[in-house]
């Protein structure tokens, strides 16, 4: 029996700068945790150009508060 192509989960956001591509380390670890990562096929996409420098620099800020050692 030929192999079955895995889904496709595609996960869009205005810039691909953030909320995208947290919702797909999200999804990935979901999958992952279920053991059917490899049914799956995950990218995140941007709808446009624009960035948001605001927003981009919280994350930031608030990735280096989370992670200092």
């Amino acid at each position: 029996m030929a192999e079955q192509a895995p889904t496709s989960a595609l996960l869009l956001c205005l810039g691909n700068t953030c909320q995208s591509l947290i919702a797909e380390a999200i999804f990935r670890k979901l999958v992952t945790d279920q053991n059917v990562l490899d049914n799956w096929r995950v990218d995140s996409a941007a709808t446009s150009i624009l960035v948001e420098p605001p927003t981009l620099l919280q994350l930031q800020k608030t990735w280096n508060k989370q992670n200092r050692t």
